[in-house]
């Protein structure tokens, strides 16, 4: 599908303050070769840019865009060591000190502790310390200390509504952390306005790093704008937070980390979110532990740069899920403000943890890369289930994709491992989209610009095509272009599949030229429920290892289509679909034997399908996934050329030879 160019300017509606947003608008021109390619990448392609500098894509050579592919399947402690980790203030740095009571009444406080006073009702903290805020205020508390100072406050059962500001609001000092007392449940709501000149848009805002701890309760009600803001670094480490925000619920600037606790957010914008974009350092949001549920009005989770997940519970509901559109992004373009679950600007990456997403666009969407490497996903998705501008890796954990238009979108995407289930109304699996870096102003690739291995003028490679591509994203090299053989006329015979076989009869493969992505299997389990393609590469798809199970497809989609070469050297392949729009393999490109089967009678998902051989043996046994009048079947324990019935439900339905094409059936190359 057609998809917005991520170049573009972001047309995210406005927050209610007019600040810009950054929204999923860690572009590429910024990301790609500093987040993707990292140090040898930089080195290699851009000679003196730093680690800060932005690089503008469309002067990106087919010669770059190859190394980010190559460079981008970065893991978790990989790219958590590339990155400013948030500054945190744990308990026991503090346990010791001394501690000062502060009563709030009314419009200001009582204390007998130095570093305290109280003016009309501004409460205002200028020494680091330990302070205890208890009681009510018609205020705010304002912290105003040395730019070195570490303040503690410790809410113990506190609420404080203000009638102008911020409830807190953090001015000055270097660490500031709100620690909430055991057993205690306090309350901050800021004003429904701000005078002109007021910086603190949040019902709690912060000038300083800011740390939540403790075991105790907090709820916060922010009516202009965000629930908690630190302008530097925010984590929150325990205890239970509820925020309500008209926009952001919680947003660290430079860096947001949970570690723990409970947080439940109901934001109108973002949930969470980090939206430093001048340092590719910052703008991350690390999520390692605690329960988390976000209900947002935009997207659920968003970084300029990076996400990383490796533990914790996260449900996401964004823009009112699968069915919605968020009242914010209603009179924006359709397309590119529809929010997303989780959006990352560079990478992001799920090691571990839970995650359940429902969003009205992509679940997981980045405009660099995306990398599964454990957790349990459940995603529901109005758009694409997981989505990568750049590269895609499923390394393990299991993946449920339960709704999408397309489950798994990329430029290249590889399945190396786990298990990942798909249920999509179009594409299961869709390698589509630009190089990186020659993306137009329409979001399509130039082919006049070297936009595509092998897809310049004329077929030609571009002049700047390095001799050596990657190939651990693309399962091999791409080809060097030139035109595609001629079909016979009205797609006659086309060759078949099997390591040595010539193939039996059938239709012409693919006319579409090769756009250079690429899909690969080489492990795990794959299962595609999908109205569309199975397995859909505008470039070439390679199936290496573990297991595939396509069902659902109809005519005239098909199990599997590419634009470039199907190769089958390995795993184990079960295909149903639609009579005469299969691909088989190419031959040439294959080291595995497959059979292909027309059907006599229609197949229900579900049904149990066994190939035996020629002596009774059974070679294997799979489910079938979708209804279907033909199926396509590959093992390492078929023979090329050797004779199998196929039964379904115990009942022989078809007789075929391994590496023959059926008559109607679309051939390889």
């Amino acid at each position: 599908m057609t998809r917005p160019n991520p170049f573009s300017p972001s047309t995210r509606p406005a927050r209610p303050d007019g600040r810009a947003r950054s929204g999923a608008g860690r572009r590429l021109a910024a990301a790609t070769l500093l987040g993707l390619g990292g140090a040898s990448v930089l080195a290699g392609c851009t000679g003196d840019a730093s680690a800060t500098d932005p690089v503008d894509p469309e002067t990106l050579s087919a010669a770059e865009a190859a190394a980010i592919v190559a460079d981008a399947s970065l893991d978790a402690t990989t790219v958590l060591a590339e990155n400013a980790r948030a500054s945190v203030t744990t308990p026991e740095e503090w346990a010791s000190d001394a501690v000062v009571d502060v009563v709030l009444a009314g419009d200001g406080a009582t204390t007998t502790g130095a570093g305290v006073t109280s003016s009309g009702s501004v409460v205002t903290i200028s020494a680091a310390g330990v302070y205890r805020l208890s009681g009510e205020l018609a205020g705010s508390v304002v912290v105003a200390a040395p730019d070195d100072a570490r303040v503690v406050l410790v809410l113990d059962g506190v609420r404080i509504t203000s009638p102008s500001s911020a409830a807190i609001a953090v001015t000055s000092a270097d660490d500031v952390v709100l620690h909430l007392a055991d057993g205690s449940t306090s309350t901050l709501e800021d004003a429904s306005s701000r005078a002109d000149g007021d910086e603190a848009d949040a019902a709690v805002w912060s000038d300083a790093d800011l740390t939540v701890s403790g075991s105790g309760a907090l709820a916060v009600t922010a009516h202009v704008n965000d629930g908690i803001v630190s302008t530097d670094d925010l984590a929150v480490l325990d205890g239970t937070l509820t925020v309500t925000a008209v926009d952001d619920g919680l947003r660290g600037k430079d860096a947001l980390e949970i570690r723990g606790g409970s947080v439940t957010i109901d934001a109108g914008g973002d949930g969470l979110t980090s939206d430093e974009d001048e340092d590719m350092t910052s703008g991350t949001v690390t999520l390692t532990g605690g329960d988390m549920v976000v209900t947002a009005g935009d997207d659920g989770v968003q970084a300029s740069t990076d996400v990383v997940v490796t533990g914790g519970s996260l449900t996401v509901s964004a823009g009112g899920g699968a069915d919605g559109v968020s009242s914010a992004s209603a009179d924006a373009d359709a397309e590119t403000a529809k929010p997303h679950g989780v959006t990352a600007g560079v990478h992001l990456v799920v090691a571990g943890g839970v995650l359940d997403v429902d969003a009205a666009e992509d679940a997981l969407t980045t405009d660099g890369a995306l990398r599964v490497e454990g957790g349990t996903l459940t995603l529901a998705a109005g758009d694409d289930g997981l989505h990568a501008d750049t590269a895609l890796t499923i390394a393990a954990g299991e993946v449920t994709v339960t709704r999408s238009e397309e489950g798994v979108e990329s430029f290249a995407i590889r399945v190396e491992g786990g298990t990942v289930d798909v249920t999509a109304s179009d594409d299961g699996f869709n390698a589509s989209g630009d190089v990186p870096g020659t993306a137009t102003t329409t979001g399509t690739a130039d082919p006049g610009a070297g936009a595509a291995p092998g897809s310049g003028p004329g077929g030609e490679r571009p002049t700047d095509m390095p001799t050596d591509m990657p190939t651990d994203m693309q399962g091999g090299p791409p080809g060097d272009g030139g035109a595609r053989p001629e079909m016979p006329a009205g797609g006659g015979p086309g060759q078949g599949g099997g390591p040595d076989g010539a193939g039996g009869p059938g239709g012409g493969g693919g006319s579409e030229a090769d756009g250079g992505q690429s899909l690969v299997v080489a492990g795990g389990t794959v299962t595609v429920s999908a109205g569309g393609d199975g397995l859909d590469s505008n470039g070439s798809l390679t199936v290496s290892g573990g297991t595939v199970v396509i069902g659902g497809s109809r005519d005239p989609e098909s199990a599997f289509d590419t634009n470039g070469t199907f190769a089958l050297t390995g795993g184990t392949v079960l295909a149903t679909g639609a009579i005469g729009m299969n691909e088989v393999p190419d031959a040439d490109a294959s080291t595995q034997a497959w059979l292909q089967a027309n059907l006599t009678t229609t197949l229900a998902a579900g049904t149990r399908l066994t190939l035996v051989d020629a002596s009774g043996a059974e070679i294997l046994t799979l489910t079938a996934s979708g209804t279907a009048t033909q199926v396509l079947v590959s093992s390492a324990d078929l023979t090329d050329a050797a004779s199998y019935t196929l039964t379904a439900d115990g009942s022989t339905v078809a007789t075929v030879v391994a590496g023959e094409a059926p008559a109607g059936g679309r051939g390889g190359r």
